[in-house]
């Protein structure tokens, strides 16, 4: 084999791994992260050195609501889950969700609600749809919710982390490199 053959077969194996590096791993890349993203939300927990399990919703310790059969962070539709997307910018993958809710749920915090007049009105509805004839004797935790004084409520929601760095996910993206690397050299 001649020196010039030797050079274009350098070249030829150049450029592959630039295309691979800044076109092919980003986006198998991204592929391989969705899909670990998604699976924290079926284990119910985030995945990082081990399963870190989500703190359960109050929703679940009620008897006879339709809303227990559901695991955590799901619904009907699962708009959170389905809405983690990825795109490809300059060599590198980048998730991220249109979802406005996806940030608390995430990092957690408090959520500040004001009370609006027309929470007021139906809740005091459903107190005398509730109570019947005696809703002005009755007291229930509606009419309280009606009449309080307050203007806002806080909602404390814990964290329930579904995207962000893990060692898992490295793993899988080192043995997917490491293989596709391999592969391309080998050729």
């Amino acid at each position: 084999m001649s020196i010039k053959v030797i050079e274009d077969v350098f070249r030829r194996k150049q450029k592959e791994m630039e295309t691979y590096v800044k076109e092919e791993f980003p986006r198998k890349a991204g592929k391989v992260a969705l899909d670990h993203f998604r699976e924290n939300f079926d284990k119910e927990g985030y995945v990082d050195g081990g399963l870190h399990k989500w703190k359960e919703p109050k929703r679940k310790h009620k008897r006879g609501k339709a809303a227990t059969r559901y695991k955590t962070l799901h619904s009907g539709r699962n708009n959170l889950r389905d809405s983690l997307r990825f795109r490809v910018e300059e060599g590198k993958a980048i998730i991220h969700t249109d979802v406005e809710y996806a940030y608390i749920h995430n990092y957690g915090g408090n959520i500040n609600h004001p009370i609006t007049r027309k929470q007021r009105v139906k809740t005091m509805e459903t107190h005398i749809r509730r109570t019947g004839t005696q809703h002005r004797t009755k007291n229930s935790m509606w009419k309280g919710l009606a009449l309080t004084p307050r203007t806002s409520y806080t909602i404390k929601m814990p964290q329930r982390r579904f995207i962000g760095p893990g060692r898992e996910l490295k793993e899988k993206l080192q043995k997917m490199a490491e293989k596709d690397i391999s592969n391309l050299l080998n050729k």
